[in-house]
């Protein structure tokens, strides 16, 4: 079992037919409604869907590609500590990855970055629109990787993790067979994605806080999403689960994309109109009360809360804390179940809240956890989720 927020637990269980994700709540959390707005998606049919998204028949077999014999072989060894999981190739030269992939059935690959020949964002872009297989990238997380991961996950990586060493298998191994188990299990196929809904071009009421937590899928979910926004908008807050040395590429992309500011916070940034502040990875960023009778962010040195730093939690509680007067609350793909209890106490403080919905997920783990205690109000698809935030930001609370 892997600790999550109060009241929330992730159980990892084994059967003869294969491993199974599932949420169960250890205690009641009182579901105070505020608003009268329907509820766009019954949770029952979240809950249905969740079910069929989270389990997996048979062992998970994993390709791991690297031209190091050293990662290969701890990779390998970490994989087998767990009877669920299957290393059924290696390969060093990333030219051979076609063959072996004509040949044989691969659940998850893992793959090194940086090869000779080829490097890993270049094969991905070849094998990856023929076989759509969940990968999982192997990076040194150094600065100058960032843009590397970043196309990557561009192209259909579901997620990435650090190069582990020997002397790190027992502390690191249980997260990575998790995150491969996760990736086994993720949206990675194109879907018949319908247009994005159109973004009501009315004015918009910027006394409004917009938060957003997101993990894995979550840098191009972030994409979609913030690029359908328009110009002019309320201050808009986000905790993405990334390293500290991804943060700063990730907002610099999104500020070359977007009609608006995107950066990555400092401490005491002011949270303003037409600025989207995102926490920066590896430490924590709260909403908090400017002196002047605005609101600023503190970025700190806080310790992980819910096992993350930053956390979506340790955002949407600060912001649920203050409860200012008119506030939306996202919560889109990603591993776990970090933001559930935030996004409910920002609902039961009179939020707009909003649940990706599974099908347009990566990894349907956060989305779904909210759902379970509802947290949301709507749960949508992700291309419907701006208009949602623009309608909710034309009309006031402050009027009604």
């Amino acid at each position: 079992m892997t600790n999550k927020p109060d009241g929330i637990s992730l159980h990892l269980t084994h059967d003869m037919k294969g491993h199974h994700l599932k949420v169960s709540k250890t205690e009641d959390v009182p579901k105070k409604e505020i608003s009268s707005k329907p509820v766009a998606a019954p949770v029952v049919e979240a809950k249905e869907a969740s079910a069929k998204e989270l389990v997996r028949t048979g062992k998970v077999k994993v390709l791991i590609i690297d031209d190091s014999k050293t990662i290969r072989n701890v990779l390998k060894l970490i994989c087998s500590q767990d009877p669920d999981v299957e290393v059924i190739g290696e390969i060093e030269d990333p030219l051979k990855a076609d063959e072996f992939l004509l040949k044989n059935k691969v659940d998850v690959i893992t793959l090194d970055i940086h090869m000779p020949g080829m490097d890993g964002v270049q094969l991905l872009a070849k094998i990856h629109p023929k076989y759509h297989i969940p990968t999982v990238m192997i990076s040194a997380l150094s600065k100058d990787d960032g843009p590397y991961v970043l196309n990557a996950l561009e192209i259909g990586a579901v997620d990435y993790i650090q190069k582990p060493s020997m002397d790190e298998i027992k502390r690191k191994g249980p997260e990575i067979v998790e995150r491969i188990k996760t990736a086994s299990l993720a949206h990675v196929k194109p879907q018949d994605r319908k247009q994005a809904a159109k973004v009501s071009n009315g004015p918009i009421d910027q006394s409004y806080i917009v938060a957003i937590g997101s993990s894995t899928g979550g840098t191009e979910a972030l994409k979609d999403l913030l690029t359908q926004l328009p110009a002019e908008i309320p201050p808009i807050l986000i905790v993405q689960h990334i390293p500290a040395v991804f943060s700063a590429a990730l907002a610099t992309r999104l500020n070359g994309l977007c009609k608006f500011e995107v950066k990555e916070a400092s401490d005491m940034d002011p949270v303003k109109p037409g600025c989207v502040l995102i926490a920066p990875g590896g430490r924590q960023m709260k909403m908090a009360k400017d002196g002047k009778g605005g609101y600023c962010v503190r970025v700190t040195d806080d310790p992980a809360y819910n096992r993350h730093r930053p956390s979506v939690d340790f955002l949407f509680e600060s912001i649920a804390e203050l409860a200012p007067p008119n506030m939306v609350g996202v919560i889109l793909t990603g591993m776990g179940s970090d933001g559930a209890r935030g996004l409910l106490k920002l609902k039961n403080k009179g939020a707009w809240t909003i649940a990706q919905d599974a099908a347009s997920c990566v990894v349907y783990g956060m989305p779904r956890s909210a759902v379970e205690l509802g947290a949301h109000q709507e749960q949508l698809p992700l291309m419907d989720i701006p208009s949602a935030i623009v309608r909710e930001c034309q009309q006031s609370k402050k009027a009604s």
